[in-house]
């Protein structure tokens, strides 16, 4: 190792010799199959819904959905405005838990659908006051500390 490189050196007496091939290497990925729940109320919570463009992926802050088509400002393609894609992304703290919760739209979307509550998805001051005075909730963690499944008790 060399000013933060790894090197190899050889000198006038270094030998070379071929070497048998090297087995294929298979990338295995690791999957963490640790899952752990918890069954928590919500203390507070921030909602944040972002407009995305289907062509760029990149934001966008303000669209007339009465109009049936608007201009991308950012790759500036004109699109059905029916093509925006709708991103919900819910930071929130449990109640009598230090630990803060991200909550991304996939699951947020398989939690409505299967509480059979949609219309929430709309309007996200209702899904703030939904979440904040229905709970408890079940919160399912992935092995990396993500929120990859959230059910009502009641519903189930």
């Amino acid at each position: 190792m060399y000013d933060g490189n790894l090197t190899l050196n050889t000198t006038s007496s270094t030998t070379v010799t071929c070497a048998t091939p090297l087995p294929t290497v298979v990338n295995i990925e690791r999957e963490v199959v640790n899952k752990s729940s918890v069954l928590a109320d919500l203390e507070n919570i921030q909602v944040k819904k972002t407009l995305i463009c289907k062509k760029c992926s990149k934001s966008v802050q303000e669209v007339n959905f009465a109009d049936p088509t608007f201009l991308c400002p950012s790759c500036l393609y004109k699109q059905k405005t029916t093509s925006i894609s709708v991103d919900i992304q819910i930071s929130a703290n449990m109640e009598g838990n230090e630990q803060k919760l991200t909550i991304k739209s996939d699951v947020l979307e398989e939690f409505v659908n299967m509480i059979e509550k949609q219309e929430l998805l709309k309007d996200i001051d209702a899904l703030g006051d939904f979440l904040l005075l229905n709970g408890p909730f079940l919160f399912v963690f992935d092995g990396h500390g993500n929120v990859s499944k959230m059910e009502h008790p009641e519903v189930l």
